[in-house]
This record gives C-alpha cells, sequence and structure tokens, in this order.
C-alpha cells in the first residue's frame, strides 16, 4: 500500500488522516502477486495474492491504530471486495531479521477473476514508486517493472 496514496483516499472522503506509527518492508514468503481482480476506481487490474510455493511477495508491514486499521479496512472494502482474513499471516521484515504476524489483504472469492487483468500505467507506476522510495529488493523492482499493463 503506498502510504500517500492512503491519505488521499482520506482526504477524498472526509475521513481522519491515517495514523502510520511505523512501517516496515516485508515479504511474505509462499505467495505471489497476481492481478485477477478489476477495479472501477483503478481503471484496470488491482494488485491480489495467492499462495504459491517458491514465491515471494514484498511489500510494507503498518503498525497502525484501531481508527487507521478500520480506515484501511474501509479503502480495501473489507470484507466484501478484499478481506484480511480470519488470521495474520507471518511476514519477515527484511531489515530486522524476524517475522511477525500482519492482517494480508485478499480478493474474495466472488471478485476473483479467472483471467489476468493488467493494471492501468498509473496504478503500476503508483506502485514501483513505493518500491522504490522504501527500498524494496531489486528483483521485487525487476518484477514489477516487468507487469504487463493498460495504457
Amino acid at each position: 500500500m503506498d502510504l500517500d496514496d492512503l491519505a488521499r483516499w482520506a482526504r477524498s472522503k472526509g475521513l481522519p488522516l491515517p495514523r502510520v506509527l511505523a512501517h516496515h518492508v516485508a515479504c511474505l514468503h509462499g505467495f505471489e502477486r497476481v492481478w485477477n481482480y478489476r477495479s472501477a476506481a483503478r481503471a484496470g487490474g488491482a494488485a491480489n495474492v495467492r499462495p504459491a510455493e517458491e514465491s515471494d511477495v514484498w511489500g510494507l508491514v503498518l503498525e497502525v491504530d484501531l481508527e487507521t486499521l478500520e480506515l484501511i479496512d474501509r479503502k480495501e472494502g473489507h470484507p466484501g471486495r478484499y478481506s484480511r482474513g480470519d488470521e495474520p499471516l507471518p511476514v519477515a521484515l527484511c531489515q530486522e531479521d524476524r517475522t511477525v504476524q500482519a492482517w494480508v489483504y485478499q480478493v474474495t472469492e466472488a471478485y476473483i477473476r479467472p483471467e489476468t487483468i493488467p493494471p492501468a500505467r498509473a496504478y503500476l507506476d503508483l506502485i514501483i514508486q513505493s518500491a522504490i522510495r522504501h527500498a524494496f529488493p531489486s528483483e521485487a523492482l525487476e518484477a514489477l517493472k516487468a507487469t504487463p499493463c493498460r495504457g
């Protein structure tokens, strides 16, 4: 999740700005990023993750207060379109060499499409710029840059 994008979204809805107490670059082992959800707001595919042996997904773990967790839930459409599931998943914090439990949002079954839906260029660029800003590993950044997109 891009922190600036989250703040823009909150402002656009007249909601309180998110309070991110800390953020950490992290790796979700045994999952892959897929583009199997069509987002009208993003004008194309939106990111999802699904289990996949020998794969990793890099992202940010956010430490937030309860109000911000509820804000993120609302933005992600939890529990309708995306759900953070019943239990947090183990994620590896790369700069701290430790594993923590974190909520991971995944598209709900009702909204998963069988085909790949390429993301819009603007959305993919948002994800790439966030990966650059937070110094994701080069292989994670290169994989994002290689993602086919619309426009």
